[in-house]
C-alpha cells in the first residue's frame, strides 16, 4: 500500500491511497479537503457528545482540514487520525501572538485497502 500526499495550505494531506497489489488507486479526500471514502454513518456520534458544536460540525462536514495521518497498513487495516480540532499554538504566528485556549481534538478510525472504514471514527477522552 502507498498513500500519495497532497500540499493544502502548507501541510501534507493523504489525498490518494494506492493499492500496489490490485492496481488500484482511491480517492481518500478530496481538493475541497473533505473525506472521500469516509461517510457520517463511520463517526460513533455519542463519543462527540459534550464536544464544543464547531468541532462536531466539522465531523459531520466530513472536513479533513488540520493535520491528520494514515498509519501505516498492517494486514490491509490502518488507523487513520484526523484531526477536528487543533491545540491553541496552531493559530500562533511567528511572533507568538494569536495563540487560542482550543484543545486538540484527534478522532480515530481504522480503514481498509480500500479507504472504507473498518472501526468507526471515536473520540476517546
Amino acid at each position: 500500500m502507498s498513500v500519495v500526499y497532497a500540499v493544502f495550505d502548507e501541510y501534507w494531506k493523504p489525498r490518494w491511497l494506492i493499492d500496489n497489489e490490485a492496481k488500484r488507486a482511491y480517492e481518500f479526500m478530496d481538493d475541497k479537503k473533505r473525506l472521500v471514502t469516509v461517510t457520517q454513518d463511520d463517526v460513533d456520534w455519542d463519543s462527540l457528545a459534550g464536544l464544543p458544536e464547531d468541532v462536531v460540525r466539522r465531523a459531520r462536514e466530513l472536513d479533513f482540514y488540520f493535520p491528520s495521518f494514515i498509519q501505516k497498513f498492517k494486514n490491509g487495516v490502518a488507523q487513520v487520525k484526523w484531526q477536528l480540532n487543533p491545540d491553541g499554538a496552531y493559530y500562533m504566528d511567528e511572533d507568538g501572538f494569536g495563540m487560542t485556549d482550543d484543545i486538540e481534538v484527534n478522532i480515530y478510525g481504522s480503514i481498509n485497502r480500500e479507504g472504507k472504514v473498518v472501526s468507526k471514527f471515536k473520540y476517546e477522552r
